[in-house]
């Protein structure tokens, strides 16, 4: 009778304590969910990057960002105020599902648009590239769950992409930890070279919810092969005010930032923030 007790009591725990525990999602969906979760409709921000180099000198650069969600992809601009030797540059980014986004280049004083020859190329001289700025391509990836830690105060699956020959990526491969609470958050992500080989990590700090959207406030990446480092900071984000489709396009990459309306007090917030840099 006791064996018939102690079998009915494991089969009571194994069905009440191993519903409880909800088995852990495929590598490939994680990646999947990390990569489309919410960011709003649409979000302005505005960033203040510094690069340090390995001597410990920095320099800022201050710009605003544009995102703009959509059913064929999302779209970003980058438009920088700060310093003036570089005010008006602006970057672009596409997203095209199932192929290479489209990314452009615009530079005030050839005065026109061109578009980025290569996703390997340094973003306006920091320690990203303008594949970091991308959605990784599922299919020219590999995925497997290395383990679970924790990562920034917060639970997180550690899951390596390991890239294919159809990525023409400029890593080997990535090591991602994502918040495992339901908000599939990046806190981390670890990047190697060909040989496995660690060169780059890009952190992310400060998390903050805008409805069902989470932006960082701090951003920290860190090239290993140089001792350089670029961190960013965002100043503040405004999340689902309606940003127009004309404002988050490769015309407006050519106009001004002194004719930008959306928010409407964009030039009072730039030139505040300018007063307190120094060239």
């Amino acid at each position: 009778m006791k064996y018939l007790f102690l079998w009915f009591s494991l089969l009571f725990s194994s069905l009440v304590f191993g519903a409880a525990s909800p088995s852990t999602p495929e590598p490939r969906d994680i990646i999947f969910r990390s990569e489309e979760r919410p960011t709003g409709n649409d979000s302005v921000s505005m960033l203040v990057i510094t690069l340090t180099d390995k001597a410990g000198v920095g320099r800022k650069r201050g710009f605003i960002w544009y995102h703009l969600s959509g059913e064929l992809g999302a779209r970003d601009l980058q438009k920088f105020f700060f310093p003036r030797s570089i005010r008006n540059v602006a970057t672009f980014n596409e997203e095209v599902k199932g192929a290479e986004d489209l990314q452009y280049l615009y530079l005030p004083a050839a005065s026109r648009v061109r578009r980025v020859s290569s996703k390997h190329q340094t973003w306006v001289g920091s320690d990203l590239i303008y594949e970091d700025l991308q959605k990784l391509k599922l299919d020219d990836w590999d995925f497997s769950l290395v383990s679970s830690a924790s990562e920034d105060g917060f639970p997180v699956y550690v899951i390596d992409c390991t890239a294919k020959p159809s990525s023409n990526s400029a890593y080997g491969k990535r090591r991602y930890f994502i918040r495992s609470d339901g908000t599939y958050f990046p806190s981390r992500i670890d990047f190697f070279d060909a040989s496995n080989a660690l060169i780059k990590r890009v952190e992310r700090k400060d998390v903050q919810a805008y409805g069902d959207a989470l932006y960082e406030r701090f951003v920290n990446v860190t090239d290993f092969r140089n001792g350089h480092s670029t961190s960013l900071e965002r100043k503040w984000v405004r999340v689902n005010t309606g940003v127009s489709v004309p404002m988050v396009s490769l015309r407006q990459m050519e106009r001004g930032i002194e004719l930008y309306s959306e928010p409407s007090d964009i030039m009072r917030l730039v030139d505040d923030e300018m007063s307190r840099m120094t060239e």
